[in-house]
């Protein structure tokens, strides 16, 4: 059974990329934005981990009267991380469902400036999987901007799980704070 469930993925997984061709060839211009989504992504996860709930900062009150749109059907957590852009609240979504892949809605605040992470609330449900089965990859389409962001690098670390984007640019491949052109 266990065969049969990792023959399933793998099938699906080429029906998503089919059709795609391995590019290496990607712009300096596009590989700076690429960088900074790795990155950041990487310093959300790290600051995620280190932050406890209940954190107490100014800046959380601030941004989050910012955001009018949080979905209902998430709890959210502050994280406060300061950078060389200033001090950055992000509110990351979580389910009650440890199984569930949360990519989004998620907020990064800067200032008066709020960036979300998708236009819906986005929860990948994992189905209750035979024993010795588990996900290895989720994947998604992503319509705000060209290249996966650092929410998709956050999601891959947090969840330990490759994420496939599609985006007007073509499909990626994130895998941790990896990012590839498929």
């Amino acid at each position: 059974m266990k065969y049969l469930v990792n023959i399933v993925v793998l099938v699906c997984l080429i029906g998503f990329l089919g059709g795609c061709t391995q590019n290496s060839a990607v712009s300096e211009l596009n590989r700076s934005v690429l960088n900074e989504a790795s990155l950041n992504g990487q310093m959300l996860y790290d600051a995620y981990k280190k932050q406890q709930e209940g954190i107490k900062h100014d800046a959380i009150a601030v941004a989050k009267a910012a955001i009018s749109d949080f979905c209902s059907q998430l709890s959210y957590k502050p994280i406060v991380v300061d950078s060389p852009e200033g001090v950055i609240v992000y509110f990351i979504g979580e389910s009650e469902n440890p199984k569930d892949i949360v990519l989004g809605r998620h907020y990064k605040v800067i200032g008066e400036k709020v960036i979300v992470s998708t236009k819906t609330c986005h929860i990948l449900s994992v189905p209750n999987l035979p024993p010795g089965a588990q996900t290895v990859a989720a994947t998604t389409s992503h319509l705000l901007s060209d290249y996966p962001t650092e929410f998709h690098v956050y999601a891959s670390l947090r969840y330990n799980k490759e994420i496939y984007v599609a985006t007007a640019s073509g499909h990626w491949h994130v895998n941790g704070n990896k990012i590839s052109k498929l």
